[in-house]
């Protein structure tokens, strides 16, 4: 049994969170997680618990089943639950939050496995991980990019075996980019991606000398704003969240 105790999205990014210090988690129970996410309309299944190494810990699985290290935009929904301006724990990282009103900023890991100017079956793309593995797909036309095909296909490719990859197509106008991402763990598309925002900001600082930082638009209509130094050791993500009717979702 999940005792669920809100419903959050980050820029639409839908969440389910459960306060895991008062409530366990069934950490093994994959159906009730499939079951949920999909009867409730959710990318995935957020747990708060205890850290003793900062103020929280999270622990996120997909709307698979599978667990995930790190998620953007649940990471923000999730201090929004908590109410943190403080630390939270994910599987390789502490991140420090901020809240100001709805929009919460975090701080990401820093990049690596970087590899810039990569090329698989006549695509170009830039691969690098910002908390889950990413790559991204520079376009001129964001809107017809056949993602709903190629997006699968990239993600179980096996160049990127065992684990895959997120797959994100951006174009960029002026400054501003526009994101589109299959996501791994949810198997679709979905209409925002924090860490894929994240790998897309720093490919096109890298890439096409965009400055920091940078807005990124994503499927949902929201925009999150990628702020980072130089090796993109100090990275920063900003966006909205909101708390979501559970029983509109039922």
């Amino acid at each position: 049994m999940i005792s669920l105790a809100a419903k959050y999205s980050g820029c639409g990014n839908d969440f389910l969170v459960v306060d895991g210090r008062n409530h366990p988690f069934p950490y093994g129970d994959k159906a009730s997680i499939v079951y949920l996410c999909h009867r409730l309309q959710s990318d995935g299944i957020l747990v708060l618990e205890d850290s003793e190494k900062a103020d929280y810990r999270m622990r996120l699985f997909n709307a698979d089943g599978s667990e995930a290290d790190m998620c953007g935009n649940g990471l923000r929904c999730l201090a929004a639950f908590a109410n943190i301006c403080g630390t939270i724990e994910t599987n390789h990282y502490i991140h420090q939050t901020n809240i100001d009103g709805n929009f919460v900023t975090t701080t990401m890991a820093p990049a690596h496995s970087i590899h810039w100017n990569q090329t698989l079956e006549g695509h170009t793309f830039h691969q690098l991980n910002t908390g889950v593995p990413h790559i991204v797909l520079f376009v001129d036309d964001i809107d017809t990019f056949p993602l709903d095909n190629i997006g699968p296909h990239l993600r179980h490719h096996d160049h990127f075996s065992p684990e895959g990859t997120n797959v994100n197509i951006v174009h960029i106008q002026e400054k501003d980019l526009f994101i589109r991402t299959w996501e791994r763990g949810v198997e679709r598309e979905t209409l925002a991606c924090g860490t894929g925002s994240t790998a897309a900001a720093l490919a096109a600082a890298r890439i096409y000398g965009l400055p920091s930082p940078i807005s990124v638009h994503v499927k949902g209509g929201h925009t999150l704003k990628i702020a980072f130094n130089d090796d993109f050791t100090e990275v920063t993500q900003t966006g909205p969240t909101k708390k979501v009717d559970l029983s509109a979702a039922s």
